[in-house]
């Protein structure tokens, strides 16, 4: 986060909902009650946050969520949700996270890529409330661009699929129909298979053991693998509800007693066979999702009052396609490194 400007320390006050700075508006509290003082040595935080899919239900569905399109408190002109969209896009893609392909190398059997995640936030990535995820999508391309091995791609609703084909995986719905049982994607140090994905996430169980997001079903962890912030150690402040869960506490390049650096690495180990033995480069793309494809079919299966109708007529007409939640994810950074190159470059999609 950003703590300086011009080569000066930025200076500021503590989070807050108001104070003697802002607008004057009907009811405010009394300045000398809402006057703080400055400080130094903070980070300038933006917090909007980087629910890219919030703010375009709020820009396409102004009436039916009842928000203000101008707003009486700011100047005319000023695009209220527009100044929010660009402020949260901004965090999102330079701010959030960084990915990098520290290797590459072909052996005789495996294609084998190191990929390094940093988290540049504050705080743990994704923040918040716990069906927040963010993933790896992996590629393997050719020399034509084709892309002939793939972990975490997914359809235009956002659900994660096998490979490169249209199976969407049953960990996407936590439950496989082959064997009936409960099912999600650990948290990995090498990947092998096409079917598995490294997803930053908490996932919680109620009190049968079945993976919930209902707020009041919630009774412990099944896994939390949400990139730690720099700095996170297990004897820190209030660490017994930060801490991650499962695989991650065994992973040596994801937690560090003498302080977490914010960061994890993933090995992607690809076979060799006639197809991905044509590979010359890889692309590994950081993803964020707000509201995943199963926290949205929990709320349409469970809710039955007119706000789950509501969510349903705003998910189905939302428009994602050319903005920045196209195919219902978000960007957040990317990354591809060819083989014989000796470094790793930024990407765009």
């Amino acid at each position: 986060m950003q703590t300086s400007f011009n080569g000066q320390q930025l200076i500021f006050r503590v989070a807050n909902i108001e104070d003697n700075n802002y607008p004057y508006a009907d009811y405010r509290a009394p300045d000398k009650e809402i006057t703080l003082r400055v400080r130094d040595k903070f980070s300038r935080h933006t917090l909007i946050g980087i629910n890219q899919f919030g703010t375009q239900m709020f820009q396409q569905f102004p009436d039916i969520l009842g928000i203000r399109t101008a707003d009486y408190m700011y100047s005319d002109g000023v695009p209220g949700l527009l100044t929010a969209q660009s402020s949260s896009y901004k965090l999102a893609r330079q701010e959030s996270a960084k990915v990098e392909v520290t290797s590459l190398k072909q052996t005789e059997t495996n294609l084998e890529a190191t990929v390094h995640v940093e988290n540049l936030a504050g705080h743990s990535l994704p923040s918040g409330v716990a069906f927040r995820r963010a993933f790896i999508s992996f590629e393997a391309l050719d020399e034509s661009g084709e892309v002939v091995w793939a972990s975490g791609l997914t359809n235009s609703a956002g659900a994660i699929l096998r490979g490169t084909t249209e199976e969407v995986l049953p960990t996407e719905f936590f439950y496989d129909p082959a064997t009936r049982k409960q099912v999600f994607q650990p948290h990995y140090e090498v990947i092998t298979d096409e079917g598995q994905v490294q997803i930053y996430e908490e996932l919680m169980a109620d009190t049968t053991g079945k993976i919930t997001t209902s707020f009041v079903g919630l009774d412990k962890h099944i896994k939390s693998n949400r990139l730690l912030p720099k700095g996170w150690r297990e004897d820190g402040p209030l660490a017994e509800f930060t801490r991650p869960h499962g695989d991650a506490e065994r992973d040596p390049e994801y937690i560090n007693p003498n302080g977490s650096t914010g960061s994890d690495t993933i090995i992607y180990r690809i076979p060799l066979n006639e197809r991905t033995r044509t590979a010359v480069s890889v692309r590994a793309v950081l993803y964020y999702q707000a509201i995943p494809p199963y926290y949205l079919r929990d709320r349409f299966t469970i809710g039955k009052g007119p706000e789950t109708k509501r969510l349903a007529y705003l998910t189905s007409h939302l428009t994602v396609q050319r903005t920045p939640v196209e195919d219902w994810k978000l960007l957040l950074t990317c990354a591809a490194r060819k083989l014989g190159d000796g470094e790793s470059a930024s990407c765009e999609q």
